[in-house]
């Protein structure tokens, strides 16, 4: 039984993930005559929401300081000392719960010397835990004819939204069933030009989807039909 438990836990040590290891560049820096402070290896630049913490190594031979352009990026705020390779630098990414943007953040690390004549960058970036949306899927039909009828806009949403018109006379939304699909309607139109309102879909922290809904006149729907005026009654 004992030799079953300490197979077992080889085989959960093995299966283990291992922590990312540092990947040194060869730099050369001759102490006489260069001045040189330059990211030599970092463990991780690539963060998921969760954030976490990785490490990077400077070789120089010069003081130099550590910042961050991201306050969610925190780096220790003491100046290093001058030696041939320092010590890993332990940095900090904090956790990324959402994003209303659907694209990954990133910030900069900046190693500078006390004096400011060289310097190096570590980039990091961060995707976010969940990424929120908005975003239209279909109008069906394209636009409501001159006789009337109903309009279906299905959009694409994860959290809950408003859907409202625009103020107008003739666009009705008829029903909405929380889940993206809207139903709107116009009744028979009678006029010679295309009349348009607009359906806005709000969601909290986003900028509102804007669908424009288009009512087609007579005559746009049969472009070859001239409109000629009334014969005069003769009646001089």
């Amino acid at each position: 039984m004992k030799k079953i438990s300490a197979i077992l836990a080889l085989l959960c040590v093995a299966c283990s993930t291992p922590e990312p290891e540092i990947i040194y560049k060869d730099v050369e820096v001759d102490p006489v005559y260069d001045d040189v402070v330059k990211v030599i290896g970092v463990s991780k630049t690539e963060f998921d929401g969760e954030g976490g913490k990785a490490e990077f190594v400077v070789k120089s031979n010069l003081t130099y300081t550590l910042s961050s352009d991201k306050d969610w990026v925190v780096v220790p705020s003491t100046r290093a000392e001058a030696l041939p390779q320092n010590e890993a630098i332990v940095f900090e990414v904090k956790p990324y719960e959402i994003d209303y943007e659907g694209v990954s953040r990133t910030a900069t690390i900046t190693i500078t010397s006390t004096d400011g004549s060289v310097s190096d960058k570590v980039e990091i970036s961060q995707i976010p835990k969940e990424t929120y949306y908005l975003k239209l899927l279909l109008t069906e039909p394209q636009a409501i004819t001159s006789a009337g009828g109903e309009l279906m806009v299905t959009i694409s949403a994860n959290l809950a939204y408003k859907a409202e018109l625009e103020e107008n006379d003739w666009l009705t939304l008829v029903s909405d069933n929380g889940e993206g699909v809207i139903t709107l309607s116009a009744p028979k139109y009678l006029a010679t030009f295309d009349r348009v309102c607009t359906l806005i879909v709000s969601v909290e922290g986003m900028e509102p989807l804007r669908v424009t809904i288009t009512q087609t006149s007579y005559l746009t729907e049969h472009d070859n039909v001239i409109v000629v005026p009334m014969p005069d009654s003769g009646i001089r």
